[in-house]
């Protein structure tokens, strides 16, 4: 029996600082007067110089990622999952992507969480990255790299592109480097903890969440979420949520995400993914009952650059790293 272990110690959440995930008077007065999005999303993904590749939006990304030449194939890391890492060119523009091709069924499990055996079939697979980028696009949550599925070296697996310079968290962490604004940053993590709930993500730690250099926030590694549970994993630190975000929790035809799914997942981790949806929004509702809408739903931007003062510069990471 293999044991699926978590780095997390006792929980990312625990270790992200959202052991309370309900926003003070004072970040919600925040979270509120940050208004609507004022700048369009921060989607500067840079090529293996560092460059800023010239990418229009997240499609423009898949699409080189789907269509661009195969430079080089090299290996990455360690482990049995053996990821490349794939460099690309398509009309003299350059960059790097990951490349993972796995599938592995374990019937018994020990749970990340609880330290308990699980006689449910717990998948861990390459397509699941692809899934994971899928869903967050539904939702517009810009967190999760562009991902495709394609053919690299005759194995069917996914190209990811590979975020240049970044940081984990563990590494802002022991660095001690605090994030430009704390109330962006809690609505930023509150998004990460709906969205591993809701993708029943059972691998989410602090090495697998990365800061760029423009302080864009990627979340990466979903080849051990959408397992076939119905249950949120963490339902008690969902305590508030962006407004758009929940409606489009609560609109989204079930048969829109069944099709945009289907080439990823099964139809039984389909149908828990619709599930877990249906109670998040039961979750959020229940919130909403006996709290009041002004103390979950909020309108925030999840761009650092709606943040800073008026007429400030933008906020770098690498100048935070030389001070």
């Amino acid at each position: 029996m293999k044991a699926y272990r978590s780095l997390v110690v006792p929980t990312l959440v625990t270790a992200l600082g959202l052991v309370v995930c309900l926003p003070t008077a004072a970040a919600a007065t925040s979270l509120a007067a940050s208004g609507t999005r004022q700048h369009p999303p921060r989607l500067r993904w840079r090529g293996p110089e560092g460059v800023p590749l010239p990418f229009r939006d997240s499609a423009d990304a898949v699409d080189f990622l789907r269509n661009a030449t195969i430079v080089s194939v090299d290996e990455v890391g360690e482990g049995s999952t053996r990821p490349k890492k794939v460099l690309l060119e398509r009309d003299g523009v350059r960059a790097h992507a990951i490349f993972r091709s796995f599938e592995r069924v374990q019937e018994r499990v020990v749970d990340p969480d609880t330290g308990q055996t699980r006689f449910q079939p717990f998948k861990d697979s390459a397509l699941f990255e692809a899934a994971a980028y899928e869903l967050a696009t539904m939702l517009d949550l810009p967190f999760v790299p562009p991902t495709t599925r394609r053919v690299v070296d005759n194995r069917d697996g996914t190209l990811q592109l590979w975020i240049e310079s970044a940081m984990s968290e563990t590494q802002r962490q022991e660095r001690g480097i605090e994030p430009p604004n704390a109330t962006w940053w809690r609505g930023v993590l509150q998004a990460l903890v709906i969205f591993d709930n809701l993708a029943s993500n059972a691998d989410r730690n602090t090495t697998n969440l990365l800061i760029d250099p423009d302080w864009g926030v990627w979340f990466i590694d979903h080849t051990r979420a959408f397992q076939q549970d119905r249950d949120l994993r963490n339902p008690e630190h969902i305590g508030f949520i962006e407004r758009r975000l929940f409606r489009l929790l609560r609109d989204l035809p079930d048969a829109d995400i069944r099709e945009r799914m289907s080439p990823y997942l099964d139809g039984r981790e389909i149908g828990a993914l619709l599930r877990r949806r249906a109670r998040i929004v039961e979750h959020i509702e229940t919130l909403i009952e006996r709290q009041g809408e002004g103390a979950v739903l909020f309108d925030y931007s999840y761009n650092i650059d709606d943040w800073r003062p008026e007429g400030a510069a933008a906020v770098g990471l690498q100048s935070q790293q030389g001070s």
